[in-house]
């Protein structure tokens, strides 16, 4: 059951990990993870530094467990630097469980390692995006290794993944 609902939540600005951060740490532009939530009518501009490799940014939230994000949008960037962070995307990094991105959209201008989507990086169990659009740049670091995922939409989906009514 969805315990938490926020809402009418905006931000901008530069979000910097510390040194020494893990890795699969969380990265977003309003939240840094969120569970069993909703986040509606909300948007974020956020430049991501400093983010150290495996780490999961998104441009609203890094990383979500059974959560739904609607009617919101960000404008996203990271900037090159030596860490190769995974799981980047426009609307959220990384997402397991029941996760529903709706009525949403990002603008991005995004590099890193694998698994990058203008709107979700990964997502490891099925979910839904629905009435959604990505514009900007997505681009791999330089050194490209085997398995590097990247989609206008969707890095890297689970099987019974939906993706209806998006473009880019």
């Amino acid at each position: 059951a969805l315990v938490a609902t926020m809402s009418s939540l905006n931000s901008a600005g530069r979000v910097s990990g510390p040194s020494g951060q893990q890795a699969e740490s969380n990265f977003g532009g309003l939240i840094g993870f969120m569970q069993d939530s909703v986040l509606s009518q909300s948007s974020s501009q956020a430049t991501f530094m400093r983010v150290e490799t495996g780490s999961r940014i998104g441009g609203l939230v890094g990383g979500a467990d059974n959560s739904n994000i609607v009617q919101s949008s960000s404008l996203v960037q990271n900037l090159e630097s030596s860490a190769a962070p995974s799981d980047l995307g426009g609307i959220l990094g990384h997402g397991t469980g029941n996760i529903t991105i709706q009525d949403a959209y990002a603008i991005t201008n995004l590099q890193a390692s694998l698994n990058v989507g203008g709107l979700v990086g990964r997502l490891t169990t099925a979910g839904i995006i629905r009435n959604t659009y990505s514009t900007g740049r997505i681009a791999a670091n330089s050194s490209i290794r085997e398995f590097e995922t990247f989609g206008g939409i969707l890095g890297v989906g689970a099987d019974g993944v939906e993706i209806s009514t998006s473009y880019l």
